[in-house]
């Protein structure tokens, strides 16, 4: 039988269109990690915490998409679900990024990328990230205008040339956007 080799990706960004499964998948891989790896701490992060709030918390997404027999507790106070397993996950708003430095997370998934700024991935999250040598899913829409997205899409395409633990997907919107 031949041996085949697995590359784990640990940086990966996903540019999708809008209305095409970002949050759904964001769930299932928090949830699945964080069920088959015990003790570990996943993040979602969007841009704000409100809308991280709004967007997993208050719809239920979140606390419904995986098996209840797992959960331990919901800790609405952290917006985090905790599991029997002894793993997390929990949700944040990069727009007081100075409080999430210290954070130990093992994955950190970030939604709606486009709007995050830079000083938050590089003054707070990368150095976060190396303390575990942590997993970060970068998950967004296209933005309407040059900022910190572009500038990572373009870094990481660049070290995905000679780093396979890197890579770079673009998914299509679900509906064609007319404007």
């Amino acid at each position: 039988f031949p041996v085949t080799i697995v590359h784990v990706k640990r940086v990966v960004q996903a540019q999708w269109g809008r209305k095409a499964g970002k949050t759904e998948t964001a769930c299932f891989i928090a949830w699945v990690y964080a069920l088959l790896n015990p003790g570990k701490q996943v993040w979602i992060i969007c841009p704000q915490r409100k809308q991280a709030n709004d967007i997993y918390w208050v719809s239920g997404r979140i606390q419904n998409f995986g098996p209840q027999e797992y959960v331990e507790q919901f800790m609405i106070s952290h917006l985090s679900v905790c599991l029997k397993n002894g793993s997390f996950i929990r949700l944040d708003g990069c727009e007081n990024y100075q409080a999430l430095r210290g954070i130990n997370p093992d994955l950190v998934i970030y939604d709606e990328f486009q709007d995050h700024s830079k000083e938050f991935h590089v003054e707070v999250m990368a150095p976060n990230l190396l303390a575990k040598k942590a997993s970060l899913l970068v998950i967004g829409t296209p933005p309407r205008r040059e900022n910190y997205y572009v500038e990572f899409r373009k870094e990481l395409l660049e070290e995905a040339k000679t780093d396979n633990t890197r890579a770079y997907y673009e998914f299509p919107p679900a509906y064609r956007d007319w404007e």
